[in-house]
């Protein structure tokens, strides 16, 4: 009777284990979903466990900013690390600024 009620309590237990980590797979395939559609090109996210993380190359300081803010506002975003870059505008300068120099 003890090894029964032992059983179906291990059971139990597993079962309620299994599905709390498929929820947390679900979650996070969502979140990745959410932040695809408001990343631009050359930026990508990686979710794992509620926590966003986005690599890549941004074009200037304002759409790298914007994007931050608006994924740590996707549902069940615990945090957002930030390991992209935002590339430099090269200075163009002209050929009678070079000959002053």
């Amino acid at each position: 009777m003890k090894l029964k009620k032992l059983t179906m309590l291990l059971f139990l237990c597993a079962s309620v284990t299994f599905t709390a980590c498929k929820s947390q797979e679900e979650k996070d395939m969502q979140i990745k979903q959410d932040i695809d559609k408001i990343l631009v090109g050359g930026v990508a996210v990686e979710v794992e466990r509620g926590v966003a993380k986005i690599q890549g190359t941004f074009e200037n300081e304002e759409t790298h900013k914007k994007v931050l803010k608006d994924a740590r506002n996707v549902p069940n975003v615990k945090s957002v690390v930030d390991d992209a870059i935002t590339q430099a505008m090269p200075t163009i300068t002209t050929d009678k600024m070079l000959q002053q120099k």
